[in-house]
């Protein structure tokens, strides 16, 4: 593996993939789009979605959950969204957190992911733009109202592939601090 920043620290890392192959190149020419995108990963990896919850749950009282991806805002922004709805956050703050993300990742590492297709040969289509550069709030809302649809909520959602009440308990404790909600 390349060399990290946290390599020398006390950290345990959690290889989950939630795609097949990880190649973001092989992933935006297979599903085209946002939508696509997460409509594969709701529909067909639920399980890693909450394999990869359960870690965040299983962190001790003292510990921190860094959640990450190749652009840190796909896998990880559903993952993270899907976290924080099922533990009682507010949607508007759930989607703004999400939204957040395409700003962080404008210049440089924007640059660098483009270039990847590009030197592949890969001709960059709109929607291949929007899937590596962007986290549009209406996106995640409307995959949100998808899943209320079909589900009734993210935590039935969640309970549905393998959640269990418990752990969905921890995660909210884990997620909220009381002291930050108290009136």
């Amino acid at each position: 593996t390349a060399p990290s920043a946290v390599d020398g620290l006390e950290v345990t890392v959690h290889h989950l993939p939630v795609f097949d192959d990880a190649d973001p190149a092989a992933q935006a020419t297979t599903h085209v789009g946002l939508v696509p995108v997460y409509d594969h990963i709701v529909d067909e990896r639920g399980a890693q979605l909450v394999d990869a919850i359960r870690v965040i749950i299983a962190a001790d009282d003292d510990d921190a959950v860094l959640v990450h991806c190749t652009a840190g805002k796909d896998r990880t922004g559903l993952v993270v969204a899907f976290a924080l709805a099922a533990a009682g956050v507010d949607r508007d703050d759930v989607v703004a957190d999400y939204a957040a993300t395409a700003e962080n990742l404008r210049g440089e590492w924007s640059d660098a992911m483009t270039a990847v297709f590009e030197q592949r040969g890969i001709e960059l289509t709109a929607g291949m733009v929007e899937l590596i550069t962007e986290s549009p709030a209406e996106v995640l809302e409307a995959l949100l109202e998808r899943i209320d649809r079909e589900h009734g909520s993210i935590s039935a959602y969640l309970l549905a592939h393998g959640l269990t009440p418990t752990e969905l308990e921890r995660l909210t404790a884990v997620i909220i601090d009381p002291a930050a909600t108290a009136v």
